[in-house]
């Protein structure tokens, strides 16, 4: 699976603002604050009603299937470890990439095995919370 033709460009701008420094947690912080902060600028400029702030409990419930899909998608539970295909992106792919990029001033993509399950669902299909 080759990388997409502006992954390059995408990282360095990525590893500009520091995103590659902080915790996964950290990450999905700032994305559910992102969304809280588009729900409480559309209530205060008119654009949602107070009714419509479902779409902040929506977003927050499908960001975190959208984890949840990821992670089922690259680890194997059972091994504990990613599935063989993307281990294969891993371990040949990505290191070839790492050593493509070796002195572009491009920090190398890390590759520390598969990331901890998301939190457990709840409810039916979910839904949780």
């Amino acid at each position: 699976m080759p990388l997409p033709s502006d992954f390059d460009e995408t990282l360095a701008r990525v590893q500009k603002l520091g995103i590659t420094a902080e915790e996964p947690g950290k990450i999905r912080d700032h994305l559910v604050l992102a969304i809280s902060t588009v729900a409480e600028q559309g209530q205060k400029s008119g654009d949602l009603a107070v009714g419509d702030l479902g779409f902040l409990d929506w977003s927050t419930k499908t960001l975190r299937r959208c984890e949840e899909a990821i992670h089922d998608e690259v680890c194997d539970e059972a091994k504990g470890q990613l599935k063989e295909e993307y281990k294969s992106l891993m371990d040949k792919d990505v290191a070839a990439y790492n050593k493509a990029i070796s002195g572009s001033g491009v920090t190398p993509l890390q590759t520390t095995g598969a990331p901890p399950p998301p939190p457990p669902r709840g409810g039916r299909g979910g839904g949780g919370n």
